[in-house]
């Protein structure tokens, strides 16, 4: 990050640093010492020994590296660093003023400003106090200083507003939070690699109203900023339009600034904040509203005709908003919703719609109190940045959820409840954490490709579109050709893309379009959409290749994105998740267990976190223990899952049937025939949803098919056998984890039908795939050395069946103790097991 271009010091200048170093000054502690001379001393003659061939320690700031001085401004100096305990590189502004007594104030602003996340604008990390002074860590930004890049790259005059439209974006969500820059200028504007404006330099913002010391660059700066009004947002306006009109009078822009630009120009610039815009929303919109206006009806065109309607919000800014806008629109379609599905031949449709409407009745009551705190918080009377613009779009949302379930007919009635429980929390929108959120949009297009993306995405994992990698063709076609920046959908599209992948079974496809997710994320600064692609990678990682150095990395390089991101909970929770699902799939119950536990702890102080996903939680959990051998928590963990989920989602929704299939699992050994009632219902279940359900179904088939087996029930087992066999081979699943458990049942088939080679060649193949997937040390696997041994033991070599077994036992002994119930089973053949009892 640079604030001003690093000025270059003489060789006198050097001398004379260095010659007070060595008579002792840089040794002096005196408290009136500045900070940042110090820094600037020692890191000239560490640059001078350097020169000379010595080997220099870095200079230290507290834990913080610092490598060279970026600029140099009226209120103090920035630096580039490297922070030693996370392993990241900052920049660090030390004030030059001193903030004797005024540390509880700071250290409240700076928490306020590590709460606006914004793609235009830098990060702040933290407040440190190093060398008794207040030190600003803040995210390192690689660009060239606005005024310099115009220079280079002499951009249009359309360009130019783009960016002073995308800096206002970023400035929009500052004000939001009930903060001022206080130093918007070229300078402090920077073009990332990517051709991204970023606002730098938080080190002059203040809580709006507060009193605070005249300051500002004077070529910029607001009157009253100079002559040490409050802090206001309509001095940021003031400098975001003489920024806009330094960049104008450089000569480099190409396109003469039409004079239409003037009016708006003068009028942000007035003397008086009374006289300028309301904020500076009105203000871009000023300058290129009727641009954005053709755009806009040109792009609805071009995706309506996709099959995704498009639809603005058309409530104006002011506050309060009419609170009960969604119950209202709700209201005008519940009768024709409740004909529509009872009259569908299905005793489960008029079920699917009660849960569904019920769950929107909740989420429109959540929404009008969200709106309510909104408009009574900070930003008063305004309706604008990130907050206002999360609840727009979930009042979109919930509009078009409430179209879509109109649209379901008999095959699809199921998915509303699921369909309804996705919206997402309106009290996420009233967070303190700003990264919670998307990022701002404010020009209409953008915002209408966004949405469309999210409604596309939404009927798509709930099976409402034929056709959706052509619906996703045309979004990406209808932004490409309106030249909308790809930062602003590819990333997310690419994403949705992937899932969509996912829930057909292309495994291949997913990888594919994962990676370039990560990569396009990473380009355009959007850390929301890069963490889940790389949760998601990792899980898909363990299940699907048990690869786990691969999923190891992912989950690593997801942990430094949410740490990036400032740690919000929820994502830390998703993250929790995922690294239990990938060890779980790994065959690591303890870790997947210990990871399980700390999201649920994480989940249950989470104001926003709904029912739906602590009961995912709860059944992660309880597979780990169940792995582990306490099938009673297990049970009872997966029992809380399964009520959960059928309250929010009904008794007919596939989550309801994994969690059914689970508890199967869990009561297999203490009551078979309830087992095998849950699983069968569970089958009955995906049956209805096979599509983007085969995995879990054929998961389920292979479970029914060992008890079945188990009851003396050949026949029936062979059949759900045969049935999971060839389904793990349609999502190219066959050297799956999950795919092993049905070649072991599959090897037991023909252990019973007296074809003992058959039987040792599918044992093997599933031990293989268990050793590459889950490791030697998973039940899973365990249970494949034990059937190993039956086989060896049918074909009268008892010493292999011998070693077999013992090799089982040894492992369940070792790795999950004596009171693992599996223990006893593994015993049996082995000479030299001892009894669990004694």
């Amino acid at each position: 990050m640079s604030v001003d271009p690093p000025s270059e010091r003489t060789d006198v200048e050097t001398a004379s640093s260095i010659a007070r170093l060595l008579r002792g000054r840089g040794r002096d502690t005196e408290a009136n010492r500045d900070t940042e001379d110090s820094l600037d001393e020692r890191l000239a003659l560490a640059s001078t020994r350097r020169a000379l061939g010595s080997e220099i320690a870095p200079i230290r700031l507290g834990r913080f590296a610092v490598t060279r001085r970026l600029g140099r401004g009226g209120q103090g100096c920035v630096y580039e660093a490297t922070d030693e305990l996370l392993g990241r590189r900052v920049a660090l502004k030390i004030p030059r003023y001193r903030h004797d007594g005024a540390h509880d104030d700071l250290t409240f602003e700076a928490q306020a400003l590590a709460g606006v996340r914004h793609p235009h604008l830098v990060t702040i990390f933290a407040l440190e106090w190093c060398e008794g002074r207040p030190v600003l860590v803040m995210e390192l930004v690689d660009g060239t200083p606005l005024l310099a890049w115009v220079a280079a790259q002499r951009p249009r005059l359309a360009r130019v507003l783009d960016v002073i439209a995308r800096i206002g974006d970023g400035l929009d969500a500052l004000h939001a939070a009930g903060l001022a820059h206080r130093d918007v200028k070229p300078a402090n504007i920077l073009m990332d690699a990517a051709g991204q404006p970023r606002l730098v330099d938080l080190g002059l913002a203040a809580f709006c109203g507060a009193d605070v010391r005249a300051g500002g660059t004077p070529s910029y700066a607001a009157p009253e900023q100079l002559g040490g009004a409050p802090a206001d947002p309509a001095a940021d306006q003031f400098g975001l339009a003489a920024t806009l009109g330094a960049v104008l009078a450089s000569g480099d822009v190409i396109g003469a600034a039409p004079r239409a630009l003037a009016p708006a120009l003068a009028r942000a610039r007035a003397p008086s904040p009374a006289d300028r815009f309301a904020d500076i929303g009105a203000f871009v919109r000023a300058l290129g509203a009727g641009r954005r206006r053709r755009s806009v009806a040109m792009i609805a065109a071009l995706v309506v005709g996709a099959g995704v309607v498009i639809t603005s919000t058309q409530w104006g800014p002011a506050c309060p908003r009419d609170p009960e806008a969604l119950a209202r629109t709700l209201g005008a379609q519940r009768n024709p919703l409740r004909d529509h599905f009872a009259a569908m031949p299905s005793a489960s449709a008029i079920e699917a719609h009660d849960v569904a409407v019920r769950t929107l009745d909740a989420s429109a009551q959540r929404w009008a109190a969200a709106v309510t705190q909104v408009c009574d918080g900070p930003a008063g009377g305004r309706w604008q940045g990130p907050r206002a613009q999360c609840l727009d779009d979930g009042a979109h949302a919930f509009t078009a959820t409430v179209a879509d379930l109109a649209t379901l007919d008999v095959h699809t009635a199921s998915a509303a409840p699921q369909l309804a429980a996705s919206l997402a929390s309106p009290e996420s929108c009233t967070g303190a954490a700003q990264g919670e959120m998307p990022p701002v949009v404010d020009r209409a297009e953008e915002l209408a490709v966004r949405r469309a993306i999210s409604v596309t995405a939404r009927r798509c994992r709930y099976g409402l579109t034929d056709d959706c990698a052509a619906d996703y063709d045309a979004l990406a076609a209808s932004a490409t050709a309106q030249g909308i920046d790809p930062c602003g959908w590819r990333p997310s599209l690419a994403f949705e893309r992937a899932i969509s992948a996912q829930h057909d079974g292309h495994i291949d496809r997913v990888f594919e379009s994962l990676d370039s997710v990560v990569i396009d994320a990473e380009r355009c600064g959007r850390d929301d959409i890069k963490l889940d692609a790389q949760r998601l990678l990792a899980e898909q990682l363990a299940l699907h290749r048990g690869d786990g150095d691969g999923a190891g990395l992912q989950l690593r390089a997801a942990a430094a994105t949410l740490e990036r991101m400032g740690r919000p909970t929820s994502e830390a929770v998703a993250l929790l998740a995922s690294e239990a699902t990938a060890r779980l799939a790994l065959g690591d119950p303890h870790g997947a267990a210990d990871s399980a536990e700390r999201a649920l702890v994480l989940h249950t102080g989470l104001r926003q976190g709904s029912q739906s996903e602590r009961a995912q939680l709860l059944g992660l959990l309880s597979a780990a223990v169940y792995e582990l051998g306490d099938e009673a928590r297990a049970i009872e963990l997966q029992t809380e899952a399964l009520a959960l989920h059928e309250e929010q989602l009904g008794a007919s929704h596939p989550a309801v049937a994994h969690d059914l299939a689970n508890l199967g699992i869990g009561l297999g050994r203490r009551d078979p025939g309830r087992a095998r009632q849950l699983l069968g219902r569970a089958v009955e279940i995906f049956e209805q949803h096979v599509d983007g359900h085969a995995l879990p179904l054929a998961i389920t088939l292979a479970h029914t098919s060992d008890h079945d087996l188990a009851a003396g029930d050949i026949d029936t087992a062979r059949t759900a056998n045969d049935r999971a066999l060839a389904l793990f081979a349609d999502v190219d699943a066959a050297e799956n984890s999950f795919a092993a458990d049905a070649l072991l049942v599959r090897a037991r088939l023909h252990l019973h039908d007296g074809d003992i080679d058959a039987a040792l060649a599918t044992a093997e193949q599933a031990r293989t795939i268990l050793e590459h997937t889950r490791g030697s040390s998973d039940v899973t696997t365990l249970a494949a050395y034990r059937d190993l041994g039956d086989v060896h033991a049918a074909r009268d070599d008892s010493e292999l069946a011998s070693q077999w077994h013992c090799r089982a036992y040894d492992g369940c002994l070792a790795h999950y103790g004596a009171a693992h119930p599996l223990l006893a089973e593994f015993a049996e053949g082995c000479d030299t097991a001892i009894d669990p009892e004694t």
